[in-house]
C-alpha cells in the first residue's frame, strides 16, 4: 500500500504529494492514478510515530468498532502487519525488549481513539500525520502523557466536526507546530481539546485559521498552566458562540493580546473564561468592545489577583451590550486600581 517513486535504479518511499495551484503548493489528501483500465488510490503518506518501551511490552493500536481500516503497519522492529478490521489480532503487537520503535502506517485508517485507556503512555513523538483520520469520535489522544508533535503536515480529518478532548491530558506536550488543523475545515467544536496540557506553552497564531465554522471553544485550554496566547489566535473563528472556561486556571498566563476577541462577534458567553489566572497582569482595553451579543461574563476574571487595568470601563461596555449575568466577574481582583468603584453586581468593591 505504500507509495513509491523511481529515482535512478531504486524505488523510494513517497510520503506525500503536492500540486501547484496558482502560485502555491497544496497537499493532496486523496488522489487516484489510472493503471490499465482501473483507477488505483494514491495514499498521501505514512502516519509516523514513536513507540517507546522500557522492557518487553505490547502496543495495541487504538482502533475501534465503527472505523474504516485497510492498512499496512511497519512496527519498527523488522515486523509488519496488514490490518482490515478493528478486532484484528495483529493490531496488538509484541515488542521483545526496551527500545524506541519508529512505526509507520500506510493505507486507510479512519478511527483512532485512546480515550485515556490502552497503551496511551507508550506513544511518543508524532513525526508525520500522513493518512491518519482519527474519525468523528472525540478523546483521540486523551491521556497520552508522553506525546509530542513534530509533524508539520497536519491532521488528515476533512470531515471531522468534533475535536473534544482530542489532546486532553497530554502532559508532555509543550508546543504545537503550525498547520495541525489546516485540513480540519469541518470542525465545529474544540471542547476541552487541550485541557490539562500543563506544560503547553507555544501556540501558533494560525492554529485555528482554517476552522472557520467552529462555534465552541469551551475549556479548550483549561488548566494549561504555562500557555502563552498569541495575537490573532481566534481571528478567523467568526462563528464561535462560547468561550466558557476557555483559559480556566491557567496559573502562569501573564498577558492577553490586544484584540483577542475582536472578530468573535457571535459570542454569547465568557463565563469562567480566565477564572483564577493568578498571574494575569493586565486587563486589555476594549477586550469585549465588539462582542455585542454576550449575555454572561460571570466569574470571567474571578481570582485574578495580580490584574491591573480599567475594570469600570469593562463593566460599562458589558452594560451597554446588555449583559444579564455578571456576578463574581471581578471577585478577588483587588489589584485593579478602580476595584472599589466596580459595581458589586460584577464582584467589585463598589455599590
Amino acid at each position: 500500500m505504500a507509495n513509491k517513486i523511481n529515482i535512478g535504479d531504486s524505488w523510494e518511499d513517497l510520503d506525500s504529494i503536492q500540486i501547484n495551484i496558482g502560485d502555491a503548493w497544496k497537499d493532496v489528501v486523496e488522489a487516484y492514478i489510472n493503471i490499465g483500465d482501473a483507477w488505483k488510490k494514491f495514499y498521501p503518506g505514512a502516519f509516523k510515530f514513536e513507540v517507546i518501551t522500557t522492557a518487553a511490552d505490547t502496543f495495541q493500536l487504538p482502533i475501534y468498532n465503527g472505523g474504516t481500516y485497510d492498512f499496512h503497519v511497519v512496527w519498527g522492529d523488522g515486523n509488519t502487519s496488514d490490518i482490515t478490521a478493528y478486532n484484528d489480532a495483529a493490531a496488538n503487537h509484541s515488542y521483545v525488549g526496551a527500545g524506541t520503535y519508529n512505526v509507520e502506517i500506510t493505507g486507510t485508517l479512519v478511527g483512532w481513539r485512546f480515550n485515556a485507556a490502552g497503551d496511551r503512555t507508550l506513544i511518543h513523538d508524532i513525526s508525520q500525520w500522513g493518512i491518519l483520520d482519527v474519525g468523528e469520535l472525540g478523546h483521540n489522544f486523551f491521556g497520552c502523557s508522553n506525546l509530542t508533535i513534530s509533524a508539520t503536515d497536519g491532521l488528515n480529518c476533512p470531515d471531522k466536526t468534533d475535536f473534544r478532548s482530542c489532546f486532553s491530558n497530554c502532559h508532555n506536550l509543550t508546543a504545537l507546530p503550525s498547520g495541525v488543523f489546516d485540513k480540519c475545515t469541518a470542525a465545529l467544536t474544540f471542547l476541552a481539546c487541550f485541557s490539562y496540557c500543563e506544560d503547553l506553552i507555544t501556540l501558533p497564531s494560525d492554529l485555528f485559521d482554517k476552522c472557520t465554522l467552529v462555534t465552541n471553544f469551551d475549556k479548550c485550554f483549561s488548566s494549561c498552566n504555562s500557555v502563552v496566547i498569541p495575537a490573532g489566535l481566534f481571528d478567523k473563528n467568526i462563528e464561535v458562540t462560547t468561550f466558557y472556561q476557555c483559559f480556566y486556571q491557567c496559573d502562569n498566563l501573564a498577558s492577553l493580546p490586544a484584540g483577542l476577541f475582536d472578530k468573535n462577534i457571535e459570542v454569547t458567553t465568557f463565563r469562567l473564561c480566565f477564572y483564577q489566572c493568578d498571574n494575569l497582569a493586565s486587563l486589555p482595553a476594549d477586550l469585549i468592545k465588539y462582542n455585542t451579543k454576550i449575555d454572561t461574563c460571570e466569574y470571567m476574571f474571578y481570582g485574578c489577583a495580580s490584574m491591573t487595568g480599567d475594570g469600570t470601563a469593562f463593566c460599562d461596555q458589558a452594560t451597554t451590550h446588555g449583559v444579564t449575568t455578571t456576578s463574581y466577574c471581578f471577585t478577588g481582583c483587588t489589584s485593579l486600581p478602580d476595584y472599589d468603584d466596580i459595581p458589586a453586581a460584577f464582584g467589585g468593591g463598589g455599590d
